[in-house]
């Protein structure tokens, strides 16, 4: 399906999800961040079909983004999206990250028709669905081996992996100004997803760091996530100071 959505021409499969996304980007502007250049660098970690870099084009046209989609089929979306748009200075790596160079199996939903690709992960049963969703395997690569310059802003939506990810690039988050990212609550985030070592290794570099509701109420700074039903997902947001 194809629809004109923020003045840009975009494609997708699931109607419902695109509107959901295109509501919390677009509309609540989530990612919204106030770059000190016209020409700000945007790493875009967990890119889906390309609604994220739309939005930072249409903010920071200039803008140079470096985007990761694991999902081989939002990939092709997404390289669709950016190609219709004719958006320049967009580079596009079908990968997920990781601590480590190689491959993985990637969860995804098991639905063929408009199947919800936002939630695809490494973590097994993140959503608690175990057993309904299907495995896609996909290469895997380490984010610092791409951060070699300034980072005006680093995004982060990648399902469960936040922690590892962090500490794979902690000696190369001296590159980045700011972060914004989806903290995900997953059945092992004791260990391998702990908020508590997330905000250790930003506040370790120099970041203050804030965590949100979705819905973007500022929790205080002794606030610890828990897993629940009703809260899933917290919204990080990490400024040098």
């Amino acid at each position: 399906m194809t629809k004109e959505i923020e003045g840009f021409e975009v494609n997708f499969r699931n109607e419902e999800e695109t509107r959901r996304i295109v509501e919390e980007v677009f509309q609540d502007e989530e990612y919204k961040f106030a770059a000190e250049t016209g020409t700000p660098f945007i790493i875009d970690c967990g890119s889906h079909i390309g609604l994220s870099i739309l939005y930072f084009k249409k903010i920071y046209p200039n803008a140079e983004i470096l985007g990761f989609e694991p999902n081989k089929e939002n990939f092709l979306i997404l390289e669709k999206n950016i190609e219709a748009n004719h958006l320049e200075k967009v580079r596009l790596i079908n990968a997920a990250l990781a601590e480590k160079e190689g491959s993985n199996l990637l969860r995804v939903s098991g639905e063929e028709k408009d199947p919800w690709t936002w939630g695809d992960s490494l973590v097994e049963n993140i959503w608690g669905d175990n057993g309904t969703n299907k495995k896609m395997e996909v290469e895997t690569v380490k984010l610092s081996t791409y951060i070699d310059k300034p980072v005006d802003l680093l995004k982060m939506d990648i399902e469960g992996y936040e922690q590892s990810v962090l500490e794979e690039i902690r000696l190369k988050l001296c590159f980045v100004k700011e972060i914004i990212m989806e903290y995900h609550l997953t059945p092992t985030m004791e260990v391998e997803n702990n908020y508590a070592v997330v905000k250790r290794v930003l506040a370790g570099v120099g970041f203050a760091v804030e965590i949100f509701t979705k819905g973007g109420e500022r929790l205080s700074d002794e606030f610890v996530p828990k897993k629940n039903e009703d809260n899933q997902v917290y919204s990080v947001r990490a400024k040098k100071i």
